[in-house]
């Protein structure tokens, strides 16, 4: 039986948490708003679709557009994305599912050319059997991968660090594994009743227990 992992790939595989905060600080310092003051403040506002995000975040879109805020965000991120780590574990994890034989899919609702960046930069597109990304920086949901399970069977877990993913999980019939380590909180991944691990780390060493 053919096995499929689904991989968000920002706060998943890649550790970008303290750039975004860096950006929105930017941007909410820009406007004069109130800073967000820790990373885990930060991890109980983040949502999806970030529209709503950035409104928590305190942004007035009676005030300004959004796609235009939304450029200026993707525009401050992109200049320092390269610096962001791989999370420890990332490619040992990657790795050990790639000897199995396991079909691995980026699942992402990133934009599709900086995401191409950051995997090239850290040398992880050999992983991966196909990207889905977005064409737009809007945040509004993941690259779409329904026409490749529309005729194949098997098993599917869809790994990432937000609600989101275990949306899109339910979606494609896959197996929700949620990281806290990420861009929510362990308390908010708990709302969705997926399986909520601290870091990849644990999934690695859970792995063979649980499948």
């Amino acid at each position: 039986m053919e096995t499929t992992i689904l991989w968000d790939f920002n706060g998943t595989i890649v550790d970008d948490v303290s750039l975004n905060v860096w950006v929105m600080n930017r941007m909410l310092e820009k406007r004069k708003l109130p800073l967000i003051p820790t990373i885990e403040a930060y991890r109980e506002i983040f949502c999806f679709p970030v529209i709503e995000y950035y409104k928590r975040a305190g942004f007035d879109f009676q005030k300004e557009d959004f796609s235009r805020v939304a450029l200026e965000y993707m525009e401050l991120y992109r200049e320092k994305s390269l610096d962001c780590p791989v999370y420890p574990k990332a490619k040992e994890l990657l790795s050990y599912f790639k000897t199995r034989g396991y079909r691995q899919i980026i699942l992402s609702a990133a934009e599709k050319s900086c995401l191409s960046a950051q995997l090239s930069h850290h040398q992880l597109s050999s992983f991966f059997d196909a990207v889905f990304a977005k064409d737009d920086c809007l945040g509004e949901g993941k690259g779409d991968a329904t026409a490749l399970f529309e005729e194949k069977k098997g098993r599917r877990f869809l790994i990432g660090d937000t609600l989101l993913d275990a949306e899109t999980a339910a979606l494609l019939d896959a197996t929700p594994l949620l990281v806290a380590s990420g861009h929510q909180s362990r308390r908010v991944l708990e709302q969705s009743g997926a399986l909520v691990f601290n870091d990849l780390e644990e999934v690695k060493s859970q792995w063979s227990k649980l499948y």
